[in-house]
C-alpha cells in the first residue's frame, strides 16, 4: 500500500517522515472512515480494555486494521519482541486465548511487510 500511496503522491520523498501513520493510505484507497487510537492514551487496565474492544470490533466487523510502532530513539531499534521502532504492521487477527489456568490473554497476529524475511514477525 505504501508503494501505491507514494505513486499517488508523486514519490517516496513526498510521504517520507518518521512516525508516519498509514491512515492516509487507508482513507484514500478504501474511501472508508479511518480511526486512529494511540496506545499511550490507554495506560490503565480499564483504558486498555477499551482499546482491546476496538480491536475486537474491527476483527468481528472484518475491518482492515494496522498497527504502528513509534520511534523512541533516532534509529530503528528492536523492541525485543520481534518488532522494530517506526514500523507499520498489518493486523491479521485479534482473538482471546485462555490458558490452562483460565487466564485470558488478548492476542494480535501481526505481519510486518518490511520484516526480516520471516513470514510473520
Amino acid at each position: 500500500m505504501e508503494k501505491a500511496y507514494a505513486k499517488v503522491m508523486g514519490s517516496y520523498a513526498a510521504i517520507a517522515s518518521e512516525n508516519r501513520s498509514p491512515i492516509n493510505e487507508l482513507r484514500i484507497f478504501t474511501g472508508a472512515p479511518v480511526f486512529e487510537y494511540k496506545s499511550d492514551a490507554y495506560s490503565t487496565v480499564t483504558q486498555a480494555k477499551v482499546l482491546w474492544d476496538h480491536f475486537k470490533l474491527g476483527e468481528d466487523s472484518k475491518y482492515v486494521m494496522t498497527a504502528q510502532t513509534y520511534y523512541k530513539t533516532s534509529t530503528s531499534a528492536s523492541l525485543g519482541c520481534g518488532l522494530k521502532e517506526g514500523s507499520n504492521h498489518v493486523i491479521l487477527a485479534a482473538w482471546e486465548m485462555t490458558d490452562t489456568s483460565n487466564k485470558v490473554w488478548n492476542m494480535l497476529l501481526l505481519r510486518d511487510p518490511m520484516g526480516n524475511g520471516k513470514l510473520y514477525n
